[in-house]
């Protein structure tokens, strides 16, 4: 399996999920990225608005640039 159908699985996982599909259990995990996944979590979850997978894609295509 490549890179980008593992992020694919991912990000189709947590738009059918509308969570997180896993527990970050690392000690080498920086905690400000832990704390953003969980803020987006809480927002995904309070949010009527959806967002399909190329959606998703595409915004963090453009925040890596």
């Amino acid at each position: 399996m490549n890179v980008s159908t593992a992020i694919n699985m991912f990000i189709k996982a947590v738009l059918r999920e509308q969570k997180l599909t896993f527990e970050i259990k690392s000690d080498n995990f920086h905690d400000e990225v832990y704390s953003k996944l969980l803020e987006a979590e809480k927002e995904m979850l309070n949010s009527k608005e959806r967002y399909t997978s190329e959606e998703v894609l595409e915004h963090l295509k453009n925040s890596i640039k």
